[in-house]
């Protein structure tokens, strides 16, 4: 019988732990494949997952957009600056999706920042009392109808301001047009005698666009929804008001019910037509106009009549008017 060769069974030894080493590593190799596999389908469920929910929140966020994307044009008619920039600053801040602004001021050059940037491209001359003013508000109008996301222009002046706070008086813009699809005018009255001779004026350009019995009367102060925005731009009638004095005071509400257009009727801006302008110091009282009434002080009880109107807005105020913004814009 042969002896076993030291040396040959050495080699067997290493050679046994070499295999064995192998063994051990491969299956630290598949067990690491079968984790990271795992891991992997794990990852991608997640993912998955994750995805799934991202898509329900992109809906909803759109969602969210699209109703911020429902502006409100504020059209400022002005001389030239805001009366009462701050109580205007306090009334926009933290809502800036959902309003826009637009200024037609009769001396740009004097408008100051921030609301320079404002001011459209289409001026006119306007002047007091004149058709002028009718197309300076179409041209407003014009400008805001552009962005596609801006559903009622309000037209308001260097001399207002709101009586609510932002929410306030978008919601209540937005209700009524989306509810009603409607516009807002102050209907106002004016003796016949003056208003024949208003009236006249149209009969002379065209004989057969309104009866005398029709003919109406309100303020140009208004909110005007985007789909009769629309119309007023594609159907211009204000030739047949040249020569007539106060034009802006007849042009929509006439051609509303010419071509049976809703609107609602009431003082979407306040104004004082009974009380003349009475400051402390008579020098004020001469600066400014007798009627409407120009306010030095705007307190509580003015704020409650005003409201009590419907009206949205208030005017006049000026610069020196003492008003108490926290007040309003807290809706108290």
């Amino acid at each position: 019988m042969a002896s076993l060769n030291p040396f040959n069974l050495k080699k067997k030894k290493i050679f046994s732990k070499i295999f064995l080493y192998l063994i051990t590593f491969l299956i630290v190799i598949i067990f690491l494949f079968l984790v990271m596999k795992m891991w992997k389908n794990k990852k991608e469920l997640n993912e998955n997952f994750d995805a799934t929910n991202n898509n329900t929140n992109n809906t909803n966020n759109t969602n969210n957009t699209n109703n911020k994307k429902k502006k409100i044009a504020f059209c400022f008619l002005t001389i030239d600056n805001l009366n009462q920039p701050i109580m205007w600053n306090e009334f926009f801040k933290g809502n800036e999706e959902r309003y826009s602004i637009y200024f037609h001021p009769k001396h740009p050059d004097r408008v100051n920042e921030p609301y320079k940037k404002y001011i459209i491209q289409n001026l006119i001359e306007t002047r007091w009392g004149d058709t002028s003013l009718v197309q300076a508000t179409l041209n407003l109008f014009k400008t805001a109808y552009d962005d596609e996301n801006n559903k009622i222009c309000v037209l308001v002046s260097d001399s207002c301001i709101p009586l609510y706070n932002f929410d306030y008086i978008y919601n209540k813009l937005i209700n009524i047009n989306e509810h009603n699809c409607s516009n807002i005018l102050s209907l106002k009255y004016s003796p016949e005698n003056e208003m024949k001779k208003r009236y006249n004026a149209l009969k002379n350009n065209n004989a057969d666009f309104l009866t005398f019995q029709k003919f109406k009367k309100c303020s140009q102060w208004c909110a005007i929804n985007r789909e009769t925005v629309k119309f007023l731009l594609e159907n211009n009638y204000l030739h047949y008001y040249k020569g007539m004095f106060a034009s802006d005071e007849h042009y929509f509400i006439n051609l509303f019910d010419k071509f049976k257009i809703h609107y609602e009727t009431f003082n979407i801006t306040f104004d004082n037509w009974t009380q003349l302008t009475n400051w402390k110091d008579p020098e004020k009282t001469k600066k400014y106009k007798r009627l409407p009434r120009t306010y030095e002080d705007v307190n509580e009880n003015e704020i409650k009549e005003a409201r009590n109107t419907k009206a949205l807005f208030f005017r006049k105020v000026v610069p020196e008017t003492s008003i108490n913004i926290i007040k309003i814009l807290s809706n108290n």
